[in-house]
């Protein structure tokens, strides 16, 4: 195990963990291990996240504050919204600031925290063009490197990920926001991730940019877009189709394809669970201490990153790192492909991607007719009495 560190600053954060654990389910066994509950649905699910969500707003307090009041009209009531006219447009976010904060704000809406992305980064947000409303938002950002469904399912070699990994990207935060998200708007933000204007703008930032450890150049081809799901399998992205032709009841079945897949599922091992705080505290813990693995595996600040330095820091203060890193939720892993040879392209076996053409306006236009239109049939009342002002989130903040 290593150096235990017995300080009363180690025995504190020991305790805090441990009385943080508890609460949350897991059982001390008999040789004083803990581990987690048996048993954990849905509902234990989101305890584990609520945590986790107060204490991001609590964190962003002072700014969430000072810019609500700049973006909170840009979310619609319900009667902003006539279904006819919904016209989406996928916006960039880019370096402009007034769409950083609009997307920065959003992302606080969500029940399960999001986090802020890592390594390459690209955003957007899908806005109503009838009435400048925002529909929901997409973040998208560097796949972590080790997740044994996504690469069974491609089939790729060690060495082959190594080199063609950079070709896919991973949804950080894919959704829509009230109102859109009774109209089966998370449907046409997942389906939007698969248009030529998304691919095209990671060729244009990417294209024979130099990798800064192995200093290779590489084509802009993204080819695979991935995501994890927190609650099981997602309805949202479940039988979601396309089909270039438009939507038609009589040919509908024959002609669409399914944009995203049900790959698998993860392990169950992560951090999310330790990260109301005290994965900061732990950080900090390692810096007091001069842990050399703080600065010795930094780079990119990622998820790897941070799982080795909670493991680190729960050895050091006589914890079990690999048992308390398993939280036992294994989360639902989607692929959605860009190309009809992904795989033979991941794989090293061709390097021409042979891409769907999706068109964003074309997308939007047959999400519209298959999905959002029916929906709003069913859902007419409850769209007019929505107000945004039950989504202002500084009034739940202390």
């Amino acid at each position: 195990m290593g150096m235990v560190d017995e300080t009363q600053q180690a025995q504190e954060l020991r305790q805090k963990i441990i009385h943080k654990l508890l609460s949350f389910g897991y059982v001390n066994q008999s040789n004083g291990e803990l581990k987690p509950p048996d048993s954990i649905d849905k509902s234990s699910i989101r305890v584990f996240h609520e945590d986790r969500h107060r204490h991001i707003l609590q964190s962003n307090k002072e700014w969430i504050i000072k810019h609500e009041g700049k973006v909170i009209n840009y979310f619609a009531n319900g009667d902003d919204i006539e279904i006819s006219s919904i016209s989406p447009k996928l916006v960039n976010v880019q370096d402009k600031r007034k769409y950083q904060t609009l997307f920065r704000y959003a992302t606080y809406l969500w029940s399960i925290p999001v986090s802020q992305g890592y390594g390459r980064r690209m955003r957007y947000l899908i806005m109503d063009s009838s009435n400048n409303k925002l529909i929901g938002i997409i973040g998208l950002t560097d796949p972590v490197i080790g997740l044994k469904a996504r690469d069974d399912w491609i089939g790729w070699t060690r060495d082959q990920k190594e080199d063609r990994l950079w070709h896919t990207l991973d949804a950080y935060v894919l959704g829509a926001v009230p109102p859109y998200n009774q109209l089966l708007g998370g449907k046409l933000v997942a389906s939007l991730v698969t248009c030529n204007e998304i691919r095209k703008d990671f060729k244009k930032k990417y294209e024979n940019k130099k990798a800064v450890i192995s200093g290779k150049t590489r084509k802009g081809h993204l080819v695979l877009v991935t995501t994890n799901t927190a609650l099981g399998k997602s309805s949202m992205l479940s039988r979601l189709y396309y089909t270039p032709d438009g939507y038609d009841t009589k040919t509908d079945v024959k002609n669409r394809r399914e944009l995203w897949y049900h790959v698998g599922w993860t392990s169950g091992y992560g951090h999310f669970h330790l990260n109301s705080g005290l994965a900061d505290e732990m950080i900090d813990y390692l810096h007091d201490v001069g842990d050399p693995i703080i600065e010795r595996h930094r780079f990119g600040q990622g998820p790897q990153w941070k799982m080795r330095v909670i493991r680190n820091c729960l050895q050091r203060i006589n914890l079990n790192g690999n048992n308390l890193l398993y939280h036992g939720i294994k989360r639902g892993f989607y692929g959605a492909p860009l190309t009809r040879n992904f795989k033979e392209y991941l794989c090293g076996i061709t390097n021409e991607p042979d891409y769907y053409d999706q068109p964003a306006d074309d997308i939007s236009a047959y999400i519209k007719e298959r999905y959002i239109i029916p929906r709003a049939k069913r859902v007419t009342d409850r769209l007019k009495d929505f107000d945004i002002e039950t989504i202002r989130i500084s009034k739940d903040l202390e």
